[in-house]
């Protein structure tokens, strides 16, 4: 299948699902939308205080309606505003994420599971091809440059770096929250390019392959599989696993702060 052999699929199908809602605000929208992509999901982990964890721990932060989500999902930035964001995104969540955080983490660790785990997620994320390659078309298709890599991103990257290859267990905390958050974050950026810009973001994979079941939801469900094996050696404590939850959390959430104030700056 190539980027642009594409029926109706999850982007499409949650476009259409949104259509028929009524929200008195962004931030409901939001709230919905969080709640629809992971408090509705099924349970991904044997383990009750891990599933709360997965749909509760993004909660109380001040991430869920950021201003910057509130931007993006309330499509209120302009054209030249879209594509920073956009390019910062490709940046920090797309290339780095593949280019330098998984690798580096890859070569930094020796417990196998851990390994194992994360020549996983690189496969997937390589699976047609290249995720960040997919994402750098649709950018071009939109006649969107990319530009260098901004601070933003650089900072986003580093702080993924650093918790990636932090101690395991807040590690396994941290990679379980982005690919948490990933799923509900893609979600609010694909619906306002799919009514601004509808036949190009349809055409592109990149969306679909993250909002279906066996993207962003099958990664959770593999992390948690690692996290149980590593409990159950006692190579990892829940706290730990609850800290580099929340702090993957907060990453995210400074990034998309600091993309608000580079976009409009």
């Amino acid at each position: 299948m190539t980027d642009t052999q594409l029926e109706r699929g999850p982007a499409l199908s949650l476009l259409a699902e949104t259509s028929v809602q009524s929200f008195e605000s962004t931030v409901e929208y939001l709230e919905w939308l969080y709640g629809r992509r992971i408090d509705d999901r099924a349970d991904p982990s044997s383990l009750e205080w891990l599933n709360r964890l997965i749909k509760s721990g993004a909660r109380g932060h001040g991430h869920i309606d950021n201003e910057m989500h509130v931007e993006v999902l309330g499509n209120t930035l302009s054209e030249t505003e879209l594509a920073k964001f956009l390019s910062a995104y490709y940046w920090g969540s797309n290339y780095g994420f593949n280019k330098k955080v998984l690798p580096e983490t890859l070569r930094a660790t020796d417990n196998d599971w851990y390994r194992e785990y994360i020549k996983g997620i690189i496969r997937e994320e390589n699976t047609p091809s290249s995720h960040w390659g997919i994402f750098k078309r649709f950018m071009e298709s939109l006649d969107f440059d990319l530009g260098e890599m901004p601070e933003s991103a650089q900072e986003f990257v580093a702080k993924n770096s650093a918790g990636y290859q932090a101690e395991l267990g807040h590690a396994i905390g941290y990679a379980l929250a982005v690919e948490v958050e990933s799923d509900f974050q893609l979600s609010l950026i694909s619906l306002p390019l799919l009514e601004r810009y509808p036949e190009k973001t349809a055409e592109t994979l990149f969306f679909d392959i993250h909002l279906d079941s066996s993207g962003e939801e099958e990664h959770a469900r593999a992390t948690c599989e690692t996290v149980e094996k590593l409990l159950a050696a006692g190579e990892v404590s829940r706290a730990d696993i609850e800290a580099g939850f929340t702090q993957a959390i907060l990453d995210t959430r400074d990034f998309m702060l600091a993309m608000l104030h580079e976009v409009k700056g």
